[in-house]
């Protein structure tokens, strides 16, 4: 994905680091929105379906901080991730913005060198998320593979199998009884291949 079609979703209370932390995103290439609060934060992203959210835990709305944006967030999003950044931080902060899905936490101040490669590592590892989730999603549903057909877990197991052993160079012996699908493997593993 090109910088230009990711989105970043800045979320602080004040304007001077939320337009800050903006302008040096746009000028990596970046689309990056800002909220002030945790109300406008929740409802830009489910307007906009961001690819990573910075967010400052000390919001001033008490019934919609930084750690309410980030379970949001998580529970509608769980690919996207968010760093969280506090000038107030502490130990079990950290801990409990961890423990409910935050990418990283990062302490106030900090240079924007700092949070460019963690922007980057992020959306390396949503990436990653989304590509194990559609592959799962594609071999749960998977029930005929190269005329080989079954959906059970032991048939999703042979397929994750063959495709694993088609990416190999190395040569295959495939045993069996007599009539239990030596060649539909076969066959299967060398058009995979």
């Amino acid at each position: 994905m090109e910088r230009k079609e990711v989105r970043i979703l800045v979320v602080d209370d004040e304007p001077m680091m939320a337009d800050s932390l903006k302008q040096n995103l746009v000028e990596e290439g970046y689309t990056v929105d800002t909220a002030g609060n945790g109300a406008r934060a929740v409802e830009l992203f489910d307007g906009s379906g961001h690819h990573v959210v910075v967010c400052d835990l000390q919001l001033p709305d008490k019934d919609m901080n930084g750690m309410h944006v980030l379970k949001h967030v998580k529970d509608t999003h769980p690919s996207t991730e968010v760093i969280v950044m506090t000038g107030y931080g502490s130990v079990e902060r950290a801990v409990e913005a961890t423990k409910a899905g935050a990418f990283w936490f990062l302490e106030k101040p900090f240079d924007f060198e700092v949070l460019l490669p963690l922007v980057e590592k992020a959306l390396e590892r949503r990436d990653l998320l989304e590509q194990t989730t559609n592959m799962r999603q594609r071999l749960a549903t998977r029930t005929e593979y190269f005329n080989i057909i079954g959906s059970s877990k032991e048939m999703q197991t042979i397929y994750e199998t063959i495709e694993s052993v088609a990416k190999s160079d190395a040569n295959v012996l495939i045993v069996g009884e007599s009539g239990t699908g030596k060649e539909l493997i076969a066959n299967a593993i060398h058009y995979n291949s």
